[in-house]
């Protein structure tokens, strides 16, 4: 049998496309995996080891349980004290993850509508959550998941300029940042097809009521209004063209570049 015959590799011919929060994903994977589990191995250890000393002592053989025990509290203390600091990033990270997720999903219904949806596109030097290409035209779609006070009415409202969540300002403005991102799909467009097309910005607020001034290239919406807005949209892009810019996409995704 020749070497040729008995040699085998992948049958997939490309890498598979990014799924939604994909990037925040690793991240909580590392933040989870990297970083806090090593900190709870660290107190195991400790507390193992001074189990092992006490045991000494129990069956009479040359013990040093309060040297041990002393370790142990130490290594203890440490890891709690690291882990503590790691959890509030976690809880974010896990936060924005299930955000990105829910608008994903949403996302995915439009396909039946003629759309293609593209998750986590790589950029330059940040990701684009998700992009949208269809009949309606280019959008680029920013996930802003953010928690809710208890007991109380509260919205995000964009009065066309600028955005406020619960009566107050992000610390990062997501207007710019969603802009910069549309200029970004914009610029990967016109690099894979030749196309120049213009991209809406789009920052989602899952699960938040939104108040957004309408007239305006950007829109600040929530997951479930998002679908109605792109549904009012006129027809701006043929068959062939959403084909062409989808496949553009997805080059640059597959590329990683």
């Amino acid at each position: 049998m020749s070497k040729d015959s008995t040699e085998k590799k992948s049958p997939l011919k490309m890498p598979p496309l990014r799924n939604p929060g994909q990037s925040l994903g690793e991240q909580l994977t590392d933040l989870t995996y990297g970083k806090m589990v090593m900190w709870w191995i660290v107190a195991v250890l400790g507390i193992v080891f001074a189990a092992n000393e006490w045991l000494r002592w129990w069956l009479d053989s040359p013990p040093q349980p309060f040297v041990a025990s002393a370790i142990a509290v130490v290594l203890v203390g440490l890891a709690v004290w690291r882990v503590a600091r790691i959890w509030p990033e976690v809880r974010c990270v896990a936060l924005g993850h299930r955000g990105e997720k829910v608008v994903g999903q949403c996302l995915e219904q439009l396909r039946a509508e003629g759309y293609q949806v593209f998750h986590d596109i790589p950029g330059d030097g940040y990701n684009v959550d998700h992009v949208l290409v269809g009949p309606g035209g280019v959008f680029a779609v920013e996930t802003k998941t953010r928690t809710k006070p208890c007991g109380r009415e509260s919205a995000v409202v964009f009065d066309g300029e600028t955005v406020t969540v619960d009566g107050f300002a992000p610390d990062r403005d997501p207007i710019v940042q969603v802009q910069a991102a549309a200029r970004q799909v914009r610029e990967i467009i016109r690099r894979s097809t030749g196309l120049d097309v213009q991209v809406r910005p789009v920052v989602l607020y899952p699960g938040w009521f939104t108040r957004s001034a309408r007239g305006v290239d950007v829109w600040v919406l929530n997951e479930t209004a998002f679908p109605k807005w792109v549904h009012a949209e006129e027809r701006s892009l043929d068959d062939a063209a959403v084909r062409q810019i989808a496949a553009g996409i997805a080059i640059h995704v597959r590329n990683g570049v």
